[in-house]
C-alpha cells in the first residue's frame, strides 16, 4: 500500500510539472507575439521619438535621419551617463559612512552639476540637429514638442501633497 501512495504522489508531481511547463511556454509565446506587434507599430521606434515623429508627420527619410540623430546622441552621452552613475555611487557610499565628510559631498555635488550640464548641452545640440531636419511647416509643430520637452514651469506643483500645505504653516494664509 505504501508503494502505491508513493507512486501516486510521483505521478501527481509529474503532471503538475508538465502543466507548469506548458503554461510557461504559452506565456513565452504570448510575449514573443506582443513584442512583434509592438515593433510593427510605427510610433514605437524609441521612447519619446514616436511622439516626435507623429507630431511632425515625418516622412520615411526624415524618420531614418531623426532616429540616427537619437542613436548618435545616446552614443555621445554614454560615457557622460556612466560618469553620472559613478558620481551617484560615490555619493551613496559617502552618505552611508558613519561620519560623512561634507567637503567630499560638496565636491561630489559640484561634479554632479557639471556632468548634468554636459548631458544638457548634448540634448540641446540634438534638438538643434532635429530642427535642421525639419521642413518649414514642421518647425511650427516642433515648437509644441519643445514646449513639452523643456517645461519652463518652475513651480513646486499643485499635486495632492501641495493642496493642504497651509496646515503645516500655522493656518491658511
Amino acid at each position: 500500500m505504501d508503494y502505491f501512495k508513493q507512486h501516486k504522489i510521483l505521478w501527481m508531481v509529474l503532471v503538475f510539472l508538465i502543466a507548469a511547463n506548458i503554461t510557461s511556454l504559452i506565456i513565452l509565446l504570448q510575449h514573443i507575439g506582443n513584442e512583434k506587434a509592438i515593433t510593427a507599430n510605427e510610433t514605437s521606434y524609441q521612447p519619446g521619438y514616436g511622439m516626435l515623429l507623429k507630431t511632425l508627420g515625418a516622412d520615411s527619410s526624415q524618420k531614418e535621419s531623426l532616429l540616427m540623430l537619437r542613436e548618435n546622441m545616446l552614443t555621445n552621452t554614454t560615457l557622460i551617463r556612466e560618469q553620472l552613475n559613478t558620481n551617484l555611487a560615490l555619493t551613496k557610499k559617502e552618505l552611508s559612512k558613519e561620519s560623512s565628510d561634507t567637503a567630499i559631498l560638496s565636491d561630489l555635488a559640484d561634479q554632479y552639476g557639471q556632468i548634468q550640464a554636459k548631458i544638457r548641452k548634448e540634448v540641446y545640440q540634438n534638438l538643434l540637429e532635429i530642427k535642421k531636419q525639419c521642413k518649414p511647416g514642421q518647425k511650427e509643430k516642433l515648437k509644441e514638442v519643445y514646449e513639452k520637452i523643456l517645461k519652463t514651469d518652475t513651480s513646486n506643483g499643485t499635486g495632492q501633497g501641495k493642496k493642504h500645505r497651509h496646515r503645516y504653516r500655522g493656518g491658511q494664509k
